[in-house]
């Protein structure tokens, strides 16, 4: 598989997991978000431009990496580690670093959005640096 494909596949897996959250009655599939926020569904797609990459990166980026090495086995899901880590999970694919937010792919996973413009930013934020809000 070259790069195009594997972007085409991220792409595909992220309009689905989208989709999915959209539908979802819950979000994400956690017992006690459930039981504490039984209006879960209502809460959530009442938030402006509910869901957004950003949402996917910040509560599903595991999902989102589980998904796309099920599609792509030679993709390999990593996790950050050390004093700094966020406990953000994303694919690695042929040297590359890929979630949500980056389907273009960064040389290194500390390049990848959560890290550098979107780091320390509540949804807020990162929606009004979108246009938005």
């Amino acid at each position: 598989m070259n790069v195009q494909q594997f972007q085409r596949v991220l792409k595909q897996v992220l309009d689905e997991l989208l989709e999915d959250m959209m539908d979802s009655t819950n979000h994400p599939n956690d017992p006690f978000v459930r039981q504490s926020i039984p209006n879960i569904k209502t809460v959530l797609q009442e938030l402006p431009a509910w869901p957004t990459t950003w949402d996917v990166n910040n509560g599903l980026c595991i999902e989102f990496a589980d998904r796309v090495v099920r599609e792509v086995p030679e993709a390999i899901v990593r996790h950050d580690e050390g004093p700094a880590a966020m406990g953000h999970w994303f694919v690695e694919f042929q040297g590359r670093f890929y979630d949500a937010e980056s389907l273009e792919g960064v040389g290194y996973y500390w390049q990848l959005p959560i890290y550098t413009v979107n780091r320390a930013k509540c949804r807020a934020d990162v929606l009004e640096d979108r246009g938005v809000l």
